[in-house]
């Protein structure tokens, strides 16, 4: 299937030309000043966005990166992190994840815990119903189907790290699972912002004990900005403002005993989605609205910082997970 997607279609100057200039677009300054989650197609071809047909998955700031098979075996944490959590991790406490794998991957498996729950919770058959006073064989409720959207994976089958695959951890009939509310199943901004929990103690991790940013010597290191931020900005011709919200991000900060202080505030922004909104033969793709608030987002930031290198490049580090529970 052919991808129509903006992000997947407009990848040179010639397709935008080929796709756009034969119609009547407006133009930037003639859109209506909206926020970013109101962003759309109009706003991508007003701002003439074509993306590289390459994907450098790689921050300019962090290309000086080294290969997977180098990283085996340099500390405890990354192999850990490597091996991945035991089968049967998501039914322990965060206390005793954490004093298992320590705090950052303690931390992280307790975070991944929540979708396995959630998970086992929608795959789990329903009671049987049966009266006391009934003598008769027990009678089975009817089994709740689960409606899925053409193109969703069923993750049931993944697996991470050493673990066994979701469906087989759930067939084994673990024990207790925790606490877990169920009426989350059906809330998107508690699956969001579990997806972005999940998301901080992944990048932590990686930003802790990584390289580059494994030494304790470094000039200057990466972290993460455990908090949403505003960002405003106004174009340089014409004075129209951006505005827009983002989940979290990268920053520069030195790394000197007494100095703290911030290089570069906008590394990379986080933008976190509960589901995966447009799927072509199995593939998750960015949708044209996504884009286009990653999009808002990316230009406020570098309107911002115009004082910065103009030879960083910038842009939103999307993080899409699909919640098992979200999958209906």
């Amino acid at each position: 299937m052919t991808n129509q997607t903006y992000f997947g279609g407009i990848t040179s100057e010639a397709e935008y030309k080929r796709r756009f200039n034969a119609g009547t677009h407006r133009t930037f300054s003639a859109l209506a000043n909206q926020p970013a989650s109101e962003w759309g197609i109009d706003h991508l071809i007003a701002c003439r966005v074509i993306r590289h047909k390459k994907l450098n998955h790689i921050l300019p700031i962090l290309s000086n990166h080294v290969a997977l098979g180098e990283l085996l075996g340099e500390s405890v944490e990354i192999k850990m992190f490597f091996d991945g959590p035991e089968a049967g991790f998501e039914s322990g406490s965060d206390h005793s994840l954490v004093r298992r794998y320590g705090a950052s991957l303690g931390h992280l498996w307790a975070a991944l815990s929540f979708f396995v729950r959630q998970q086992q919770i929608s795959q789990s058959p329903e009671p049987l119903e049966r009266s006391d006073n009934d003598a008769s064989p027990a009678r089975h409720k009817r089994a709740k189907r689960d409606v899925c959207q053409d193109g969703f994976v069923n993750s049931s089958s993944m697996q991470v790290g050493s673990s066994s695959p979701v469906a087989d951890q759930a067939s084994q009939g673990s024990s207790s699972i925790g606490f877990v509310d169920t009426s989350s199943q059906s809330n998107p901004l508690l699956l969001e912002d579990m997806t972005v929990s999940l998301a901080r103690c992944l990048l932590q991790h990686i930003l802790s004990f990584f390289p580059p940013q494994d030494s304790g010597s470094l000039p200057y290191v990466v972290e993460y900005r455990d908090c949403k931020t505003r960002l405003s900005a106004h174009t340089p011709r014409g004075g129209r403002t951006i505005s827009a919200r983002d989940d979290g991000g990268l920053f520069l900060r030195s790394n000197f005993v007494g100095d703290c202080q911030i290089l570069r505030a906008h590394v990379a922004l986080l933008e976190a989605k509960t589901r995966f909104n447009n799927i072509q033969d199995g593939v998750p793709l960015l949708s044209d609205d996504c884009f286009a608030q990653m999009t808002s987002e990316a230009l406020a930031a570098r309107l911002m910082g115009r004082g910065d290198d103009e030879n960083e490049r910038l842009g939103p580090l999307p993080v899409f997970f699909q919640p098992p529970a979200s999958r209906c």
